[in-house]
């Protein structure tokens, strides 16, 4: 079904000009929260008068189609209430971006099941055709009048290109459900420097005020994560004449001069005070011309993205270590349901630390959907744990996870379990505990990173036949001089673990707590 074709006449402006703001709210928000998979459709069903029957006849083109008339729509109307002064022309093509990139690539076990569903009953194609007929299947998606003829290839840096075909389109059906990030945050600037200069022009109404510093239009969130498409520690790194003398930026020459004769004007507001520690008087510092370079590359927007996409691997290295260091508010958070529908019992805090932070990467928020990591701290008080929550609150959901040493505790939980599972679930660890679910390769990166000092820690100081709790004590005591910190542990491996190898155990958890958490339609949860 051609949507462009068939409904010409649909005033997109009319439908959003009373909820436009929220439907921005909402989608920073999910995007916030990691739970941007479904953004797409979630907000073109808002506007279909039948949308139970859109998937038996909406493409994902299709939907990307009424997705991008939305969104030109919303930003239409910023621009018309916020800043009717502004010419704006709408030339979004699709978000692909260090940011949009990033977030699909640490999320990247997600699969767009539904839409290669759809794909396979209206084109009528089998698996196999996606590798055999790919360019085809493209053609007939309608991809080239997006301005997307051969996919993602060409538009992604090559490393991020995934191996199969089927996976190329993965991707790019996750990246369609981005709206225009870039888009947004452009609007917010320039209505930012609009507002105080208008504010400015009328200090005089309040003197000895300074009511333009009071205001402040600083980016956060998912708009200043695809704005910065490059950080200021990634472009010290490298710096302005590196990056010039690179042969894929030889059209961007005037650009970089550009940049560096403004760097050379603005220097002289490069100025800041201090209170002098020795002398207690106020002192003045010039700082350095490289963070006038730094604010005028970003401010040229198609130059700085291109960097950011030569940069990729910088940019996803520095967006995990920031979001490591807000890690703890971060757990703080996920894990704080109030009133829980739905508990996960575990033996320690490594696992309390580990499951929600992996559930967010997952696209499962826990507190969004009142689920809550309970540390009983042992296996005997799991078990009592579980007994007394059962009794206290019949209704409450229970998922338990117990090490490999607590075989009584699992057979006295699962003869209760047997006959309940519509609300109980157990996950049984067979071999070791939680730390030996994972790979060992994967184990060994996350010690030599949390213990940089010392030896190197590598395969073969592992002996076969012992648990990893009992390896690592040694080893990091002979090769680091260090005492292993279970919690540390669990919460960087949390982050940096790939999606391909989180342990299936923890799959299991995380499918158990969706099932008892999922809405239903009729019957009363």
């Amino acid at each position: 079904m051609n949507i462009k074709n068939s409904n010409p006449e649909v005033d997109f402006g009319e439908l959003i000009k009373d909820d436009y703001l929220k439907l921005i709210e909402s989608s920073l928000n999910s995007i916030a929260q990691f739970d941007f998979d479904e953004l797409l459709n979630r907000m073109i069903l808002l506007f279909i008068e039948k949308p139970d029957e859109a998937d038996k006849v909406l493409l994902i083109t299709d939907k990307f189609y009424i997705y991008k008339e939305i969104w030109k729509a919303i930003l239409e109307k910023l621009y018309n209430e916020f800043l009717p002064h502004y010419h704006f022309e709408f030339d979004w093509e699709i978000e692909i971006s260090p940011y949009t990139l990033t977030l699909c690539e640490i999320t990247k076990s997600r699969r767009c099941e539904n839409e290669f569903d759809i794909i396979r009953r209206l084109l009528k194609i089998s698996d196999p055709q996606f590798d055999t007929d790919y360019h085809e299947i493209l053609r007939k998606l309608g991809l080239d009048s997006l301005g997307l003829p051969d996919g993602v290839i060409g538009k992604i840096p090559a490393q991020l290109v995934p191996e199969t075909r089927i996976d190329q389109l993965n991707l790019l059906f996750r990246l369609m459900t981005f709206p225009p990030l870039d888009g947004l945050a452009v609007f917010y600037v320039r209505y930012g420097s609009y507002t105080k200069q208008k504010i400015e022009s009328l200090s005089f109404f309040s003197p000895g005020n300074n009511l333009s510093k009071t205001v402040d239009f600083k980016l956060q969130g998912p708009l200043a994560d695809s704005f910065f498409d490059i950080s200021h520690k990634i472009f010290q790194k490298y710096g302005l004449d590196n990056i010039e003398s690179n042969e894929q930026f030889s059209t961007y020459r005037d650009e970089f001069a550009s940049i560096r004769k403004a760097a050379k004007e603005f220097k002289a507001q490069l100025k800041d005070k201090f209170i002098c520690s020795c002398c207690g008087e106020e002192q003045e510092i010039n700082l350095p011309e490289e963070v006038a370079q730094f604010k005028f590359l970003i401010e040229s927007r198609k130059l700085s993205r291109e960097i950011g996409l030569l940069y990729i691997d910088d940019y996803i290295l520095d967006y995990k270590e920031r979001i490591a260091n807000m890690l703890s508010k971060l757990t703080e958070h996920i894990n704080a349901a109030e009133h829980p529908k739905c508990l996960i019992l575990v033996e320690g805090e490594s696992e309390e630390v580990f499951i929600p932070i992996i559930a967010l990467r997952c696209g499962f928020n826990l507190y969004s959907h009142e689920v809550k990591v309970y540390n009983s701290k042992s296996k005997q008080k799991l078990e009592s744990d579980f007994m007394s929550f059962k009794s206290k609150y019949p209704k409450l959901k229970m998922i338990c996870m117990l090490d490999s040493d607590a075989t009584r505790e699992r057979d006295g939980l699962n003869r209760i379990i047997k006959n309940n599972r519509e609300k109980y679930h157990l996950t049984y660890i067979s071999k070791g505990c939680f730390e030996d679910l994972f790979n060992l390769e994967d184990s060994i990166h996350i010690l030599n990173e949390l213990y940089p000092e010392g030896e190197l820690i590598s395969i073969a100081d592992f002996e076969k036949g012992k648990d990893f709790m009992a390896n690592v004590k040694k080893i990091l005591h002979l090769k680091k001089n260090a005492q292993f910190d279970k919690v540390k542990f669990a919460r960087k491996m949390a982050f940096l673990i790939k999606a391909t190898n989180i342990p299936k155990e923890i799959g299991e958890v995380l499918k158990a707590a969706e099932k008892f958490t999922a809405k239903k339609i009729f019957i009363a949860s």
